[in-house]
């Protein structure tokens, strides 16, 4: 990806003045740094004229939804998001086929999910709700440590809409979501405001789960490990300090290479 400012030059400078209907120009002049300006503004950006990560992020996803209305994941949006984040779209796909076998919703259309015991309990003592008072009676979806004790598929539902009773924010916080299992308390690392935009949004297609999920990766600053191919490291970050006992680091090294070979 191109930061684009006054003064800049080259491919992509001439591809966004395109992008924008203006004349081609290698070199970023006046007009097009008004032209940026206004598309920043449009889209409740900072308008500074300078066409960076957000920016490009928002014209990309428009120009992609305008050529494919489809929110499947195809090939060319891993290539996207590589493109955006400088790194190989093989890496990408490599965490999505690991997190959720390349397939963000369930035959019911919703999101794939896994909810976590562990993770309820916790959110319910931040949000002042003592979880020793239903741990009994919640077994299944409230622990006091972390316990392997996924259902699976639509199942995980089952579980999710049962602690919802208990409090609703606390119970979508606690389950991974979508084709890269972002928990719902990572919201924020995923660009939106709040859990519930997070879910609607998670629960729209798999174009924009992938958003997200992008959204997450750079965030924990990842990219910098995608790009030197620090498997460990980056199973570190994003699955936590059980990594290794899951075997997370090979899995994503073996998945990424696998695509490289089929390339």
């Amino acid at each position: 990806m191109t930061i684009i400012r006054e003064g800049r030059s080259g491919e992509d400078v001439k591809r966004l003045s395109i992008m924008f209907g203006l004349t081609p120009r290698i070199t970023c002049d006046k007009e097009l740094v008004e032209a940026i300006k206004g598309y920043q503004k449009s889209r409740g950006l900072i308008d500074d004229g300078i066409f960076g990560y957000k920016s490009w992020k928002a014209l990309l996803i428009e120009e992609r939804y305008s050529n494919n209305q489809n929110g499947k994941v195809v090939d060319s949006d891993y290539e996207l998001f590589g493109w955006l984040l400088d790194c190989e779209p093989e890496m990408l796909k490599a965490f999505v086929n690991v997190e959720s076998s390349g397939s963000g919703f369930l035959p019911s259309r919703r999101p794939v999910i896994l909810f976590e015991s562990y993770q309820f309990f916790k959110n319910l003592k931040n949000v002042g709700i003592d979880p020793y008072k239903y741990i009994r009676e919640y077994s299944d979806i409230i622990t006091d440590k972390w316990v392997k004790n996924y259902q699976g598929g639509e199942k995980e539902w089952l579980r999710l809409e049962k602690a919802t009773k208990i409090h609703k924010e606390a119970a979508q916080k606690s389950a991974s979501w979508g084709l890269l299992q972002i928990m719902g308390s990572n919201y924020s690392l995923a660009g939106e405001k709040n859990i519930e935009d997070f879910v609607t949004k998670m629960s729209k297609d798999e174009f924009t789960q992938l958003s997200l999920g992008i959204e997450f990766i750079k965030s924990r600053g990842i990219v910098p490990l995608m790009i030197s191919k620090d498997f460990n490291g980056m199973a570190r970050i994003y699955n936590g300090p059980g990594y290794a006992k899951n075997g997370y680091g090979l899995k994503l090294k073996a998945e990424y290479y696998k695509l490289k070979r089929q390339k």
